[in-house]
């Protein structure tokens, strides 16, 4: 009933704002505009925000569901420099960092990574020391960016499975080829399983897709297409990887969408969870605490 409520109030305002009912209506969906708490309008076919170089043409809109509460998100980002459309993909521009961030942003999967990761900042984090990263579940490379802005992470080995994904990936690492080159991108899934498997992909880059055997696969209640991927032996990979950076910490972000349990069983089974300084976890169906137990051993 509160939802129903806010959408009215939020139609109503918007189309007196706007002037044009259809929009206001697309747009209504999420939250009230106190919740915006930034000056926008509608103009010539164009979302536009008055305060930062940011503005969505319907098709922009479209794509990013037309969710107005993440889309002014975005525009409320203190790193934000501009948002403008490149060879058919809409381009975000980010000074992350002192560095110049290019992200290409098509979806409203990737709009959500990049208001967690930039405008929300999810991922900050201090070791005081120099550290290896991790990333198990790159998706489109914005985690793997973003770590490659940091003076203490040397070298990023970056994990995505499923193949359209990764290459979206490259191309935003291509985009950032001066910080990029820290990455190490591998088109394989961290398992306790090797080998190759068929698993479920909604779309390239969606935040849904799974290479987990025990979760539930069809959780948004769509059929994806049957893709192929390459699983790795998590143990032997974390393994690899401290034998050729001996003189470095490890740092884990680990999310895989479901995975993560299967590969912290790999790694306890291994004796390894206390050989990596420190994880970044975002668990899924079955809560934290099979992962705090494993944790709560070292």
């Amino acid at each position: 009933m509160k939802k129903a409520i806010y959408r009215i109030a939020n139609f109503v305002y918007l189309t007196l704002k706007f002037k044009n009912p259809f929009i206001a209506f697309k747009l209504s969906k999420y939250r009230s505009y106190q919740d915006f708490n930034i000056d926008f309008n509608y103009q010539n076919g164009k979302l536009k925000f008055k305060s930062v170089d940011f503005e969505l043409t319907n098709q922009q809109l479209k794509s990013f569901s037309f969710n107005l509460f993440e889309i002014t998100r975005l525009a409320r980002n203190k790193y934000l420099k501009g948002v403008y459309s490149e060879n058919n993909n809409t381009i975000i521009n980010l000074d992350y960092r002192d560095s110049q961030l290019k992200l290409i942003c098509n979806t409203l999967d990737n709009l959500l990574i990049v208001n967690e990761l930039f405008t929300d900042e999810i991922y900050e984090f201090n070791f005081n020391k120099r550290l290896i990263c991790i990333d198990i579940g790159m998706n489109v490379g914005y985690s793997s960016l973003l770590f490659s802005t940091r003076n203490d992470i040397e070298k990023i080995y970056a994990y995505e499975p499923f193949k359209g994904t990764f290459d979206n990936a490259l191309n935003n690492f291509k985009l950032n080829s001066l910080i990029a080159n820290k990455i190490n991108p591998i088109n394989e899934g961290w398992s306790d399983k090797t080998g190759f498997f068929e698993f479920q992909n909604y779309e390239d880059g969606s935040v849904g897709a799974s290479t987990s055997f025990t979760s539930e696969l069809n959780n948004f209640g769509k059929i994806g297409k049957i893709v192929q991927v390459k699983l790795i032996d998590a143990a032997n990979e974390l393994k690899k990887i401290k034998q050729q950076n001996p003189d470095f910490g490890i740092f884990v972000k680990m999310d895989c969408e479901g995975s993560e349990y299967e590969i912290f069983e790999r790694l306890d089974e291994e004796k390894l969870v206390d050989s990596v300084d420190g994880y970044l976890i975002e668990w899924h169906y079955k809560g934290a605490k099979p992962i705090t137990e494993i944790l709560d051993k070292y």
